[in-house]
């Protein structure tokens, strides 16, 4: 599917003034303690949300690419997907490196499992190379876009060229879902009623497409 980016139709929502003058005026927020003013503590906030991004993203590449490079017997795991091997790789974790890979792969962390396929899309090599020793070439790829964006667009067949408009326009995370929201309506209205975006209190927002909507009810019944 070709990328289009579509003019704005529908109204902000997360990121609308009327919306932040409602719940969230500037100069009514304070710091406990005066320590620090608005600037100083936005400016905290967003170093250690950055902070955040790069380690997890950094920490997925390394372990997916261990996880991918596992061996046992000389038959390579990712290469056969039974239980045998996967039960092979948690004991070793567990035994060897001292690690509950089941912080990783359970319902509860399903997060991180959603950024996971980026990494064959973004590096093409990733097998190929070595994230511990080419550091630079397994770099996060976006100065504005967090991992939370990505997770906002993951079922998303657009969702690299989402991402690179909405970093080069240098948007919050507010703006890039509001721009998301905005792009699927006028998607689902000029070409077909493709996606649907979530909104529960059980995740964070993201898009779906609306087929597998339907494969999911249609498992449930």
């Amino acid at each position: 599917m070709k990328f289009k980016n579509y003019r704005r139709k529908y109204e902000y929502y997360f990121s609308s003034k009327k919306r932040l003058g409602s719940y969230c005026k500037i100069d009514r927020i304070g710091i406990e303690g005066g320590k620090y003013n608005i600037d100083e503590y936005i400016s905290l906030n967003r170093k250690l949300s950055r902070s955040f991004d790069l380690i997890i993203f950094d920490f997925l590449v390394k372990y997916t690419w261990l996880t991918e490079k596992f061996m046992y017997n000389g038959n390579l795991r990712r290469e056969n997907q039974c239980i045998f091997y996967d039960r092979s790789f948690g004991m070793f974790l567990r035994n060897y490196a001292s690690f509950d890979c089941g912080l990783i792969r359970k319902k509860g962390f399903t997060f991180f499992g959603k950024i996971v396929p980026y990494l064959f899309e973004l590096f093409p090599f990733f097998y190929e190379g070595d994230p511990f020793k080419e550091k630079k070439r397994y770099k996060y790829p976006y100065k504005h876009m967090g991992l939370g964006c990505l997770y906002v667009v993951v079922h998303m067949d657009e969702r690299l060229d989402l991402l690179k408009y909405g970093d080069k326009k240098k948007m919050s995370y507010a703006e890039f879902v509001d721009y998301v929201i905005n792009y699927i309506n006028c998607y689902n209205t000029d070409v077909e009623n493709k996606y649907t975006m979530v909104l529960d209190s059980w995740t964070s927002m993201h898009v779906v497409k609306n087929s597998d909507r339907k494969i999911k009810q249609n498992q449930n019944v």
